[in-house]
């Protein structure tokens, strides 16, 4: 819990993020995040 507080105080150059877009380009991260498969074995109140 304390490194996520202590992410507040990290800053990031133009140049981090523009290295951070190379590796990870934006939209990359897109869709559900289960498949229905596994969704299904989550949702126990369904059953």
């Amino acid at each position: 819990m304390l490194g996520a507080i202590a992410a507040i105080a990290v800053e990031l150059s133009a140049d981090d993020l523009a290295e951070i877009e190379c590796i990870i380009p934006a939209g990359a991260a897109a869709g559900d995040r289960y498949a229905p498969a596994q969704l299904a074995q989550l949702d126990s109140e369904r059953r």
